[in-house]
């Protein structure tokens, strides 16, 4: 088994429950990791029996376009058609954060975590 890696994917969204968030927007940050099992891809040095990487990008910025309130509503809808569309794909960890949520609370983000 090996794993393809996306690490910090930043993104404008317009995700949230607040008014504001869906006018003015916030920056996303994406953190993916898909495993998949290693005899095919590695033997064979074929994309086709792999993941290609920037299809992975494509899914998360086009399921970013698409608001949301919950960050576990976009981050589910992410994993889930990452499955749909890759059927070698073993299992799948998702880190989306909101990078300046709007709360009266010095934090660097909010995060969800879906691992599946």
């Amino acid at each position: 088994m090996y794993k393809i890696i996306i690490e910090d994917l930043k993104l404008k969204g317009f995700h949230g429950v607040f008014k504001e968030e869906k006018l003015i927007g916030n920056t996303f940050i994406f953190n993916l990791e898909v495993q998949l099992p290693w005899e095919e891809s590695l033997e064979n040095d074929s994309l086709d029996d792999s993941v290609d990487y920037s299809k992975l990008i494509e899914i998360i910025i086009e399921e970013n376009s698409l608001p949301s309130n919950l960050l576990e509503k976009l981050a589910h809808r992410i994993v889930k058609r990452i499955y749909k569309e890759f059927g070698a794909v073993l299992k799948v960890k998702l880190r989306l954060a909101k990078k300046t949520p709007p709360l009266k609370a010095d934090l660097k983000s909010i995060s969800v975590e879906i691992e599946q």
